[in-house]
């Protein structure tokens, strides 16, 4: 994704009139005093990130490695999330869950029957080239 911020993303405050800095600026900030290298965050926070870098860049710190992953729809087409009264995730389904995820990413299977082994299997198969180029996982994956 690429895009001119001047032109395409126009002026953003930095700080409120009430002395608040902004999200944009906090977070640039807040990364690199935590010593962040690498952020993954959902496709519809691409806008923000270019923002975030170039606030960065002025800054002079050091340049991130971004990710930005599809959403999760329902089938009504709303992001899954608190904000849009998503229902809440059963955990005693927890590895279903998690396989479910796993293939929502394009991701191979893990084994479902050695849940001590299930993050260790997901995390040495993980493909970042599987994951779908789209801005959505639409359905009810979740």
């Amino acid at each position: 994704h690429c895009s001119n911020l001047e032109h395409d993303l126009g002026d953003f405050v930095l700080k409120r009139r009430d002395g608040i800095i902004n999200y944009q600026l906090a977070v640039v900030v807040d990364d690199y005093l935590q010593g962040i290298t690498h952020v993954v965050r959902g496709a519809d926070l691409l806008d923000n990130t270019e923002r975030q870098i170039w606030l960065g860049q002025l800054l002079g710190y050091p340049k991130l490695s971004y990710m930005h992953l599809p959403l999760a729809m329902n089938d009504q087409g709303q992001k899954l999330s608190k904000q849009n009264l998503a229902h809440a995730l059963d955990l005693t389904k927890a590895p279903e869950l998690l396989q479910q995820a796993i293939q929502a990413l394009g991701q191979p299977n893990v084994d479902l029957d050695r849940p001590e082994v299930m993050l260790k299997q997901a995390v040495a198969q993980w493909n970042v080239d599987l994951i779908p180029h789209g801005q959505q996982l639409c359905g009810t994956y979740l």
